[in-house]
């Protein structure tokens, strides 16, 4: 029950008419929240003030709160039955209209055990709202790690190696993150990596959890699949650690865009600019994983995450690696998707030089061979000019599509 000082407090603080006492000295403070009478962030604070700890589940004493986004609001608490300090993850409202799922996904995340993935311990409900218990880690995320160039380029490759371990000890019980970025991977004092939240966690051999047409994960790490609603399964965590791996070595997150949206169609546009070009620095070898990691075609990628933690290794190890520098072919066609419409006016302006070229050698040959040679040019400059007219119009309907509202 809601004591005194707390009821009190609230009344100096405006958060309670006084019509509404009466009333609120009959509830716990969560009852509070759940009824709307304050929030979360309030009652947290009258809980303070008045001296009191606020429990979670009755059980877990909530310390500070260390970590809060999309997937929910991450507490350090002290478990009092075990007298031990526990990170406690109060996930958003969304999941708590789906428990099923929810204990689905929990029991999923609690079966993985490796030394670099934070192991799940328990879930359950606190009033309303649900919550994980996990090991507490103590230490920084990936994320901060590198905003604050706290790490060279080695030690980069290092932890991004870990973490393609943790992947493929998942892949290997048929789970899929899909989320991997550096905000998911924090760092403790000894240098290890562990990989976090598996909120988003599906296990592919699910066909209840393989729907399409929801877009989940973080779009400047997103796979094209992930950026197409579509299904996807562990190389789409491969390009997530690939796109994590690429901030980590040019100090950029590999798409920008002024809002999600903007940065879904980059995505889906095509692939970012090399590392080199953004740091010329960076070891080529390091360019070709990332790359490899990041190729927009999943069958090109790394098929594991075991395949990249090796190349990984080797280039750790100073060994020469598997992957292999795109082909000129290949990164023509990035060009092309990269800059659509630049480059299909130089493919056209390319196209009517070389059809006046063909045209001044034919003159000199026989008449008939020229005028059906060059009508068969002709119409093959008509068919490619057709063909870029539908690629740009289709980028256009793209931009018209995502404008309406």
């Amino acid at each position: 029950m809601a004591d005194g000082p707390i009821v009190d407090l609230a009344l100096q603080r405006g958060l309670l008419s006084p019509a509404q006492v009466e009333s609120a000295r009959g509830l716990s403070p969560d009852e509070w929240v759940a009824r709307g009478l304050v929030d979360r962030r309030e009652m947290d604070l009258l809980l303070r003030l008045s001296g009191r700890p606020r429990l979670i589940a009755g059980r877990y004493e909530v310390l500070e709160e260390i970590g809060r986004g999309g997937m929910g609001v991450v507490f350090k608490c002290r478990d009092r039955r075990l007298d031990r300090v526990v990170a406690v993850k109060g996930l958003p409202d969304w999941l708590g209209s789906e428990p099923d799922r929810f204990e689905r996904e929990a029991r999923t995340a609690a079966r993985l055990r490796h030394p670099n993935i934070v192991a799940v311990h328990d879930f359950g409900r606190d009033g309303d709202g649900l919550f994980l218990t996990m090991d507490y880690i103590a230490g920084r995320s990936f994320g901060q790690l590198i905003e604050a160039s706290a790490l060279d380029r080695r030690q980069c490759v290092a932890i991004v190696h870990q973490i393609a371990g943790a992947l493929d000890a998942a892949r290997r019980q048929a789970v899929v993150h899909r989320d991997v970025k550096p905000e998911n991977i924090l760092i403790d004092s000894r240098g290890r990596a562990y990989l976090t939240d598996f909120g988003l966690a599906r296990r592919i051999t699910d066909a209840s959890t393989t729907a399409t047409g929801l877009i989940m994960g973080t779009p400047a790490y997103m796979s094209p699949e992930q950026a197409r609603g579509g299904q996807v399964d562990h190389r789409s965590d491969v390009y997530n650690l690939g796109a994590t791996l690429y901030h980590a070595l040019t100090g950029r997150i590999p798409f920008t865009g002024e809002n999600p949206m903007a940065m879904v169609l980059s995505v889906l546009e095509g692939g970012p600019p090399a590392p080199r070009a953004v740091q010329p620095n960076v070891a080529p070898d390091l360019e070709t994983i990332t790359l490899k990691a990041m190729d927009r075609e999943p069958d090109r990628r790394y098929q594991t995450a075991g395949d990249l933690a090796e190349d990984l290794r080797r280039f750790l190890g100073g060994e020469p690696i598997l992957a292999r520098p795109p082909t000129w072919r290949v990164r023509l066609v990035r060009s092309l998707r990269r800059y659509k419409a630049p480059a299909a006016v130089a493919v056209l302006g390319l196209c009517f030089a070389g059809a006046a070229l063909v045209q001044s050698i034919l003159a000199a040959r026989d008449r008939d061979a020229q005028i059906l040679k060059a009508e068969a040019d002709r119409v093959a400059l008509l068919r490619l000019t057709a063909y870029w007219n539908q690629v740009l119009l289709a980028k256009q309907g793209i931009y018209q599509r995502a404008a309406t509202p």
